[in-house]
Protein backbone atom coordinates (compact mmCIF):
# COMPACT_ATOMS: atom_id res chain seq x y z
CA UNK A 1 0.00 0.00 0.00
CA UNK A 2 2.89 2.36 0.72
CA UNK A 3 4.22 1.86 -2.82
CA UNK A 4 0.85 2.83 -4.29
CA UNK A 5 0.66 5.90 -2.06
CA UNK A 6 4.18 6.93 -3.11
CA UNK A 7 3.33 6.42 -6.78
CA UNK A 8 0.13 8.44 -6.42
CA UNK A 9 2.07 11.25 -4.68
CA UNK A 10 4.75 11.22 -7.40
CA UNK A 11 2.13 11.49 -10.14
CA UNK A 12 0.35 14.28 -8.26
CA UNK A 13 3.62 16.17 -7.81
CA UNK A 14 4.39 15.79 -11.51
CA UNK A 15 0.96 16.95 -12.68
CA UNK A 16 0.72 19.90 -10.31
CA UNK A 17 4.37 20.96 -10.53
CA UNK A 18 5.08 24.64 -10.16
CA UNK A 19 5.48 26.58 -13.39
CA UNK A 20 5.34 30.18 -14.43
CA UNK A 21 1.82 31.42 -15.07
CA UNK A 22 1.01 32.21 -18.68
CA UNK A 23 -0.54 35.42 -19.84
CA UNK A 24 -4.22 34.98 -20.70
CA UNK A 25 -5.83 33.69 -22.79
CA UNK A 26 -4.45 30.21 -22.20
CA UNK A 27 -5.12 27.73 -24.97
CA UNK A 28 -6.01 24.23 -23.82
CA UNK A 29 -4.69 21.57 -26.18
CA UNK A 30 -4.67 17.79 -25.89
CA UNK A 31 -1.43 17.68 -23.92
CA UNK A 32 -2.82 20.04 -21.27
CA UNK A 33 -6.08 18.23 -20.46
CA UNK A 34 -5.72 15.33 -18.04
CA UNK A 35 -8.48 12.86 -17.30
CA UNK A 36 -7.82 11.35 -13.91
CA UNK A 37 -10.40 8.65 -13.23
CA UNK A 38 -11.79 8.05 -9.80
CA UNK A 39 -12.10 4.65 -8.18
CA UNK A 40 -15.55 4.30 -9.77
CA UNK A 41 -14.02 5.15 -13.14
CA UNK A 42 -11.48 2.37 -12.77
CA UNK A 43 -14.25 -0.07 -11.80
CA UNK A 44 -16.30 1.03 -14.84
CA UNK A 45 -13.30 0.50 -17.15
CA UNK A 46 -12.61 -2.91 -15.58
CA UNK A 47 -16.24 -3.99 -16.05
CA UNK A 48 -16.10 -2.86 -19.69
CA UNK A 49 -12.93 -4.87 -20.19
CA UNK A 50 -14.54 -7.96 -18.64
CA UNK A 51 -17.62 -7.52 -20.84
CA UNK A 52 -15.46 -7.19 -23.94
CA UNK A 53 -13.34 -10.24 -23.10
CA UNK A 54 -16.44 -12.30 -22.32
CA UNK A 55 -18.10 -11.20 -25.55
CA UNK A 56 -15.02 -12.09 -27.57
CA UNK A 57 -14.58 -15.43 -25.80
CA UNK A 58 -18.18 -16.56 -26.18
CA UNK A 59 -18.87 -14.68 -29.45
CA UNK A 60 -21.83 -12.82 -27.95
CA UNK A 61 -23.26 -10.20 -30.30
CA UNK A 62 -25.47 -8.79 -27.56
CA UNK A 63 -22.42 -8.57 -25.30
CA UNK A 64 -20.62 -6.49 -27.92
CA UNK A 65 -23.63 -4.21 -28.23
CA UNK A 66 -23.84 -3.75 -24.46
CA UNK A 67 -20.10 -3.13 -24.14
CA UNK A 68 -19.98 -0.46 -26.83
CA UNK A 69 -23.23 1.13 -25.64
CA UNK A 70 -21.81 1.48 -22.12
CA UNK A 71 -18.52 2.73 -23.54
CA UNK A 72 -20.28 5.48 -25.48
CA UNK A 73 -22.31 6.41 -22.40
CA UNK A 74 -19.05 6.78 -20.49
CA UNK A 75 -17.77 9.13 -23.18
CA UNK A 76 -20.95 11.21 -23.05
CA UNK A 77 -20.73 11.40 -19.24
CA UNK A 78 -17.10 12.51 -19.46
CA UNK A 79 -17.95 15.31 -21.89
CA UNK A 80 -20.85 16.40 -19.66
CA UNK A 81 -18.46 16.53 -16.71
CA UNK A 82 -16.06 18.74 -18.68
CA UNK A 83 -18.82 21.21 -19.52
CA UNK A 84 -19.15 22.36 -15.89
CA UNK A 85 -15.62 23.63 -15.21
CA UNK A 86 -14.81 24.42 -18.87
CA UNK A 87 -17.99 25.84 -20.47
CA UNK A 88 -16.07 27.52 -23.31
CA UNK A 89 -14.25 24.31 -24.30
CA UNK A 90 -15.60 22.65 -27.48
CA UNK A 91 -15.02 19.03 -28.50
CA UNK A 92 -15.13 16.90 -31.64
CA UNK A 93 -15.23 13.26 -30.47
CA UNK A 94 -14.19 10.73 -33.10
CA UNK A 95 -13.32 7.41 -31.45
CA UNK A 96 -16.02 4.76 -31.29
CA UNK A 97 -18.77 7.03 -32.62
CA UNK A 98 -21.43 5.35 -34.73
CA UNK A 99 -24.50 6.63 -36.52
CA UNK A 100 -26.56 5.35 -33.57
CA UNK A 101 -24.47 7.00 -30.82
CA UNK A 102 -23.74 10.27 -32.65
CA UNK A 103 -27.02 11.94 -31.52
CA UNK A 104 -26.05 11.40 -27.86
CA UNK A 105 -22.83 13.30 -28.40
CA UNK A 106 -24.30 15.99 -30.65
CA UNK A 107 -26.96 16.79 -28.02
CA UNK A 108 -24.23 18.04 -25.65
CA UNK A 109 -23.67 21.81 -25.60
CA UNK A 110 -19.87 21.46 -25.75
CA UNK A 111 -19.76 19.12 -28.78
CA UNK A 112 -19.63 20.92 -32.11
CA UNK A 113 -19.24 17.88 -34.39
CA UNK A 114 -18.52 14.16 -34.38
CA UNK A 115 -16.56 11.91 -36.66
CA UNK A 116 -16.72 8.23 -37.31
CA UNK A 117 -15.76 5.54 -39.75
CA UNK A 118 -19.41 4.76 -40.47
CA UNK A 119 -19.26 7.53 -43.08
CA UNK A 120 -16.76 5.59 -45.18
CA UNK A 121 -17.28 1.83 -44.80
CA UNK A 122 -14.38 -0.27 -46.08
CA UNK A 123 -16.65 -2.25 -48.41
CA UNK A 124 -17.99 0.92 -50.04
CA UNK A 125 -14.48 2.32 -50.48
CA UNK A 126 -13.13 -0.94 -51.90
CA UNK A 127 -16.03 -1.13 -54.38
CA UNK A 128 -15.69 2.61 -55.14
CA UNK A 129 -19.35 2.96 -54.27
CA UNK A 130 -19.36 6.75 -53.97
CA UNK A 131 -23.16 6.86 -54.02
CA UNK A 132 -23.23 4.95 -50.72
CA UNK A 133 -20.60 7.23 -49.16
CA UNK A 134 -22.56 10.28 -50.37
CA UNK A 135 -25.80 8.86 -48.91
CA UNK A 136 -24.15 8.26 -45.54
CA UNK A 137 -22.57 11.74 -45.55
CA UNK A 138 -25.96 13.33 -46.31
CA UNK A 139 -27.51 11.35 -43.46
CA UNK A 140 -24.78 12.52 -41.09
CA UNK A 141 -25.22 16.17 -42.09
CA UNK A 142 -28.98 15.90 -41.57
CA UNK A 143 -28.33 14.34 -38.18
CA UNK A 144 -26.13 17.28 -37.21
CA UNK A 145 -28.66 19.80 -38.53
CA UNK A 146 -31.41 18.37 -36.32
CA UNK A 147 -29.26 18.50 -33.16
CA UNK A 148 -28.12 22.15 -33.12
Amino acid sequence: MAAIANLRQSISDWIFRASFPEAPPVTLVQRRIFILPSRQGYVFAFVLLLLLIGSINYNLSLGYALTFLLMSMGGVAMLQAFHGPFPALKFCPTGGITAETAPNFLALPNVVCVGGSWLTPKAALAARNWDEVTRLARGASELAAHQH
